[in-house]
């Protein structure tokens, strides 16, 4: 899966799981992409909302907040390992950055 944060940050996050065990998770240079079978993006308000656990992420899948592109059903079979993948990012103490 990519992540991806529009302006200002523009920057995207590529993930990748083999047999439920991330194997490769790298940042993309701009205008590169990564073959993924969804890639989510939004607004870098949206995402320090749900990585700040002020917003549950199906909660702005669903409201359009974050959007996906590529199989949808894929990431719904996926949704433990995007929450935790959310909730890793989340503990993560970026107040030196």
């Amino acid at each position: 899966m990519t992540f991806m944060f529009q302006a200002p940050i523009d920057s995207a996050f590529f993930v990748r799981f083999d047999a439920g065990k991330i194997t490769d998770i790298r940042e993309l240079s701009p205008g590169v992409s990564a073959p993924s079978d969804f890639v989510i993006s939004g607004a870098p308000e949206v995402w320090r909302a749900v990585l700040g656990r002020k917003m549950a992420p199906v909660f702005a899948l669903t409201r359009g907040q974050l959007r996906v592109k590529g199989k949808k059903s894929s990431l719904l079979k996926r949704m433990p390992a995007f929450r935790y993948i959310l909730d890793s990012m989340a503990s993560m103490d970026l107040s030196g950055r």
